[in-house]
């Protein structure tokens, strides 16, 4: 009776703790089937290892084991009554153990599918809201506009009413951005492609120069969606058009000296002989952009994506593109004199006849560029230059270790490395 009830706890604890272990979480560790399967297997050999122990005392097994046939019955019996009971106890725990995970483990995934579906649907509204909310604006849009063409006829000078563009500047704070659906998904980041449309309609209207100066400096456009849009010999000096999609759209000719472009999506864009002096491009994505005779003197591309964007006999003297990356670009008969490129990747650039004289090139990647026939005089860099041209492969690098040699040279910033004529 004693035996049975023994058998019977220790069954019982067995179960108990596999079972237990299946909710146990453990910090700093992945929760997965084979870490708790490892677990359990420990524990369950832990506890042969113990019964194992009280065979050892009884020496029934052990006798067995090490050759000695002749032993009783009754030690026999009892030898393999206590293997019968540790593969019993083995198995129970490690099953009790491995279906307590797993039903577990199911609950858990079953409630984060519930979550996410109950996330999805909340945004879903969300925007459904938003682009409801904004759809009714559009009667608001074009009650201004209809206004703003009747005030027009009467100014034969172009000019809107002060209360007018305070009327268009409150609309355009209005016209918050918001997540809209666009090829059967959402899109990643919030646009207004209200205020594209305001923009574009503001834009083809006969205002004079001072009123669409102060609508550019009075009403908000950060975050128009005006992908495709045709700006083309627009006026948009000074705008503020940052965190906007402007992908594929035609800039050329545009005027967006001094405009805010920080974090826009110019990709593909047609920007060809548009004036963007000063213009602040920080973190925008430039890549297959086509800006040939652009002119972008001191203009700001720090940390930009331009990956093969074309800036052909352009006028980028004194700008700056810290940290970005212009692989593949091409500067073909372009003005770089004095711009700022510390830390720029130029992989397979191509420079053939670039102005880069008085260049700052500290920490920029020049591999397998193209700097045929480029002028380089004046332009820091690190002492070792001319050997990592041969290491980057660029293409014309013997003529420039034939015509060009570093030189230090102690300027007000510290001592630097210059490039300078061997002539």
């Amino acid at each position: 009776m004693k035996r049975k009830l023994g058998l019977l706890v220790v069954i019982a604890l067995s179960v108990t703790f596999g079972w237990t272990s299946a909710y146990l979480r453990l910090p700093y560790v992945d929760e997965n089937y084979s870490f708790w399967i490892g677990i359990i297997c420990f524990a369950s050999l832990l506890l042969v290892f113990v019964l194992l122990l009280n065979i050892w005392n009884k020496q029934a097994v052990i006798i067995r084991l090490i050759g000695k046939k002749q032993i009783s019955e009754t030690s026999r019996n009892s030898g393999l009554t206590v293997l019968k009971l540790i593969a019993l106890v083995f198995g129970l725990g490690l099953s009790a153990s491995v279906i307590g995970h797993l039903i577990i483990n199911g609950q858990v995934e079953e409630q984060i599918v519930i979550n996410q579906k109950q996330k999805n649907i909340i945004e879903e509204q969300g925007q459904i809201i938003s682009l409801f909310k904004n759809r009714n604006f559009s009667e608001l849009i074009n009650a201004v506009l209809i206004r703003a063409e009747m005030e027009l006829e009467s100014d034969s000078n172009g000019r809107l009413s002060d209360p007018l563009i305070e009327r268009i500047a409150g609309l355009s704070i209005a016209l918050k951005p918001y997540k809209y659906y666009l090829s059967d998904s959402l899109t990643t980041k919030e646009f207004s492609p209200e205020r594209g449309q305001l923009l574009l309609a503001l834009s083809i209207m006969d205002l004079d120069s001072i009123t669409f100066m102060k609508i550019k400096s009075d009403v908000l456009f950060t975050c128009s969606d005006l992908r495709g849009a045709n700006l083309e010999g627009a006026d948009l000096s000074g705008i503020d058009l940052s965190n906007s999609i402007l992908e594929n759209a035609n800039l050329c000719n545009a005027n967006l000296n001094r405009a805010q472009l920080q974090n826009t999506n110019f990709r593909a864009a047609n920007l060809n002989n548009a004036q963007m002096l000063e213009a602040d491009l920080s973190h925008s994505d430039l890549s297959w952009a086509v800006m040939n005779g652009a002119y972008l003197k001191y203009a700001v591309f720090n940390g930009a994506y331009m990956r093969n964007t074309q800036l052909i006999k352009a006028d980028l003297q004194g700008s700056f593109f810290q940290y970005a990356d212009l692989g593949g670009a091409m500067f073909n008969d372009s003005n770089l004199k004095g711009s700022d490129l510390f830390g720029t990747k130029f992989v397979k650039t191509n420079f053939t006849k670039a102005n880069l004289s008085e260049v700052r090139f500290l920490h920029a990647e020049f591999r397998q560029a193209i700097m045929l026939e480029a002028t380089l005089t004046n332009s820091k860099v690190e002492n070792d230059w001319l050997k990592k041209v041969i290491d980057w492969k660029i293409i014309g690098a013997k003529k420039i270790i034939e015509e060009y040699e570093v030189d230090s040279v102690v300027l007000e910033t510290g001592l630097s490395y210059i490039i300078q004529d061997k002539n």
